[in-house]
């Protein structure tokens, strides 16, 4: 994988044209893009996540951290915690997102567990961890919730409690870019009047139940 680093260029103020502006879809900040950085990751990767001053990559290797300032990487997870040997044994476990929770501590979640590194890649909060019901695909923080995203069903878990909240069965669903207050997310059913739906899961409580 080639991660590319762009800045915005911007054109001097006379060459602005309409014609000009129209194509770029309006976008009235940026005239052109330049790559500025690129760097290489021998793996093939899945998902991409913005850190402070860094990247965060997952890859077939796991969570590599990417430099922004010399394009360097690493591994996220501190290979001498001997208490994360359970991931780097598993070659087929696939990393796919990382949350900032609180404290310096991650989630990280793959398709088979989930559980915290502090900011120096050490396990963290080490009796906790959630093993997915499913495998999911795709995932959605919202404190105090995790919400798994399989093919089949959504698991709702409670983060610091590592407890299962909800299982909600859908069908083939797929999450359709979730913000901050709701999710939104296909569903196919078996009905020919309606092959598919859009449904929006929100989050109502104000507090937390549990």
């Amino acid at each position: 994988t080639i991660i590319h680093v762009y800045k915005p260029v911007l054109a001097p103020p006379k060459s602005r044209t309409l014609g000009r502006f129209l194509s770029l879809g309006g976008d009235a900040l940026a005239d052109s893009w330049k790559c500025i950085k690129e760097c290489y990751i021998a793996a093939e990767s899945t998902s991409l996540h913005f850190l402070r001053s860094r990247l965060c990559v997952g890859c077939t290797r796991g969570f590599e951290i990417v430099d922004l300032a010399t394009m360097n990487t690493q591994s996220l997870l501190d290979p001498a915690d001997a208490s994360l040997a359970f991931v780097n044994k598993r070659d087929t476990t696939q990393p796919i997102a990382l949350f900032r929770v609180h404290d310096g501590q991650f989630l990280l979640c793959y398709d088979v567990f989930a559980f915290y590194v502090n900011r120096n890649g050490q396990r963290a909060r080490s009796n906790w961890m959630i093993h997915w019901v499913g495998t999911p695909t795709s995932f959605k923080f919202e404190y105090p919730y995790i919400l798994a995203f399989d093919s089949q069903f959504i698991e709702i878990y409670h983060v610091e409690t590592a407890s299962v909240v909800q299982v909600i069965i859908t069908g083939n669903c797929a999450s359709l870019s979730p913000n901050k207050m709701h999710v939104n997310l296909c569903a196919t059913s078996q009905s020919p009047a309606h092959p598919q739906e859009v449904l929006r899961i929100q989050h109502l409580l104000a507090k937390d139940p549990i």
